[in-house]
């Protein structure tokens, strides 16, 4: 009590104390400690293009590839693929934009969300940036999909099973 008694019958009005309790106030957020990013200096990546093939009614191979900005591959083998589990991966600077040049040549931003699919067919989601910069989405079955998308999706496979194969990846947790 006789703490909070001699708070109480300080006198807060002198010139001197309001000055240091204007400082206090005003350098406390300075000394403050915020949390930020890990690396604030890491470039923020965008998914350019993304593929996934799902499970079917035979044997098919399962996978999932990102293509991002700034040459990296987010690649997740699950089943018949050269490469299983969850990895990261360097692609050469202009793939992604290459293979995005592609999607558009091939006029895939014209095809309907959702496609229809034969029973036990295996589903394929094929997302990519359009020019204005949203992100297309387009699932199909492997066999019933127009000719264009399972050009295109077939190209998509070999090109992530060959740099799978070719180059050691970084495991991701």
């Amino acid at each position: 009590m006789i703490l909070c008694k001699g708070i109480s019958n300080t006198n807060w009005k002198t010139p001197v104390k309001q000055l240091l309790v204007m400082v206090f106030f005003l350098i406390l957020p300075a000394c403050s400690v915020t949390k930020g990013k890990e690396n604030p200096k890491a470039p923020i990546l965008k998914l350019l293009l993304s593929v996934s093939e799902g499970p079917c009614a035979a044997k098919c191979s399962q996978y999932s590839a990102d293509f991002y900005s700034g040459q990296k591959l987010v690649y997740r083998g699950h089943y018949r693929m050269p490469v299983l589990g969850s990895w990261s991966y360097f692609i050469p600077p202009k793939l992604a934009n290459d293979l995005l040049a592609e999607a558009h040549k091939l006029k895939l931003s014209e095809l309907p969300d959702s496609l229809p699919s034969d029973n036990g067919e295996q589903r394929i989601l094929l997302r990519f940036q359009l020019p204005n910069g949203k992100l297309k989405s387009v699932s199909a079955g492997n066999r019933s999909g127009p000719p264009a998308f399972q050009q295109f999706v077939k190209m998509l496979r070999k090109e992530v099973t060959e740099m799978v194969s070719d180059q050691e990846g970084e495991k991701i947790r």
